[in-house]
């Protein structure tokens, strides 16, 4: 199960990744901190799953569903971060997400969304 898990914030990338790989062994998980590194991680290869914060210091993550390739796979989207009023819901839904999960809140049924596709 690829995972690419997209945030800002080393702790916050650090402590995904954790719940991710004690929930699903089967993990591998790519890390990106910035817009431009998701970008160029998501022309290196496919991913079943990508992880998403709306907010990054380059860009949106919202944007960044326009640059997944079309050559690839189509992968689950999952957005999360702490702008989790209903219209960031809506629009993630909008884009196709399969989900959308407020960090600091959530972070369990993140989890679970997670194993639910693994």
């Amino acid at each position: 199960m690829d995972i690419l898990l997209v945030d800002d914030a080393e702790s916050v990338r650090n402590n995904i990744s954790r719940l991710i790989r004690s929930a699903v062994s089967t993990a591998n998980i790519t890390e990106a901190c910035d817009f431009a590194e998701a970008v160029k991680q998501l022309k290196k290869r496919p991913f079943n799953i990508v992880l998403f914060d709306i907010k990054l210091p380059d860009g949106s993550g919202f944007d960044l569903v326009s640059k997944i390739p079309g050559n690839f796979p189509s992968p689950e989207i999952l957005f999360f971060s702490n702008f989790a009023g209903e219209k960031f819901r809506q629009k993630a839904m909008d884009l196709g997400a399969r989900g959308f999960f407020d960090k600091t809140s959530e972070i369990d049924e993140l989890i679970s969304a997670i194993r639910s596709l693994a």
